[in-house]
């Protein structure tokens, strides 16, 4: 599980919003493909509101959900059961369907805490890359899809949470 751990000091005196790249990925093998982005355990912040959103390599546009899901304490879904309930879609500005809310703005409570949330994205069918270049391993025109965090200006914790990202087909070459 800790293949994919990932760290973020969150200080959100210093910087309310910032981007984590997730996957690559080739446009001509994924493009209309389906992603499925799982997060266990985000949002453990102190101080007020906290959210994640998926955005496509440009920095500009997010990611389309298909669905997104609370999965519960498992990745196979059966806490809760049924296979999961639907998580709600929130940013605080603007408008974004592959984007949640992981704390309360009271104090921070987390929302999902100890659970697994599971994105699922498409990619589009039209996916080049930023600006139509091809995708490269580094410099401007790479294929890195990102997770954004964004927390209140009074937010701070050490959030540790766990990454998933998989996909259901032929070929599988997510990360370089």
């Amino acid at each position: 599980m800790d293949d994919m751990v990932v760290y973020t000091p969150v200080n959100g005196a210093t910087a309310t919003q910032f981007s984590i790249p997730l996957f690559s990925i080739d446009p001509t093998a994924y493009a209309g493909q389906t992603i499925n982005v799982d997060l266990f355990d985000v949002g453990d912040v102190g101080g007020g509101a906290a959210y994640v959103g998926l955005q496509e390599p440009d920095g500009v546009t997010w990611a389309n959900a298909n669905s997104m899901t609370n999965l519960g304490a498992s990745l196979g879904g059966a806490n809760p059961p049924g296979g999961g309930s639907t998580v709600p879609s929130a940013w605080p500005s603007g408008s974004c369907n592959a984007c949640y809310q992981t704390a309360g703005a009271g104090g921070g409570t987390a929302i999902y805490n100890g659970q697994w949330i599971q994105i699922q994205i498409q990619i589009p069918p039209t996916f080049t890359a930023p600006g139509g270049v091809a995708c490269t391993t580094s410099g401007t025109s790479n294929c890195y899809w990102n997770l954004v965090y964004n927390v209140n200006a009074s937010a701070t914790a050490g959030d540790t949470f766990a990454v998933e990202v998989g996909f259901s087909g032929s070929p599988d070459h997510l990360l370089p």
